[in-house]
């Protein structure tokens, strides 16, 4: 309202469906958005790729692997931003990792008044809870990670590692490449708290 036609501008409506669905809207600013008229869009989303409009960095693949039950993990870059995908759906972003922060805060409660608590976490992922649980538990503390996937685990030694402040090398954690369900059937009264994000 009050803009003159010749002044008025192209508005853009982007989906996201996270990340490897993106389709494109373009129309008159204050216009109702109309159907995708990108057909390369459309057919890429129904097909599962990303498609990548002009001018935006595409994702770069790091490393892939497949968990036991034959999902398909893969590691992937887009400038600054690593994310893990399962079954070409985003899973987990460098972008997105405050629950683990305040997971650690709110589970570590009363194991943090212990000499020496000994807490678990279940899963790896992108490296994020193990560095804020440390910070909240005394200097006697250890912290066991139970990560299915060798993969993650190579991922996170390589490039994930500097993200959270390479985690893996504090001498507090222990790993366990292995189920986490498995860890807490043959651990009875051995972790002072439980961290799962799920």
């Amino acid at each position: 309202r009050g803009v003159r036609e010749r002044d008025r501008v192209l508005a853009l409506v982007i989906a996201l469906d996270p990340v490897t669905r993106l389709q494109l809207v373009v129309g008159p600013l204050g216009a109702r958005p109309q159907a995708p008229v990108s057909a390369h869009a459309d057919r890429a989303g129904r097909e599962g790729r990303p498609y990548v409009l002009r001018g935006m960095k595409p994702w770069e693949l790091l490393g892939e692997a497949r968990m036991p039950d034959g999902t398909e993990i893969r590691l992937q870059r887009r400038d600054t931003e690593y994310a893990i995908f399962a079954a070409g759906k985003l899973l987990m972003s460098s972008r997105m990792h405050g629950s683990e922060e305040a997971m650690a805060e709110l589970a570590c409660h009363r194991a943090r008044t212990l000499e020496e608590p000994c807490v678990f976490v279940g899963g790896l992922g992108m490296g994020y809870a193990p560095p804020p649980t440390l910070v909240v538990l005394p200097p006697g503390a250890t912290v066991v990670v139970a990560e299915l996937s060798p993969a993650v685990l190579e991922w996170n030694r390589g490039p994930l590692g500097p993200l959270a402040g390479s985690p893996l090398l504090d001498k507090r954690v222990q790993l366990e490449v292995t189920d986490g369900a498995a860890v807490l059937r043959s651990s009875t009264n051995r972790f002072d708290a439980l961290l799962l994000d799920v």
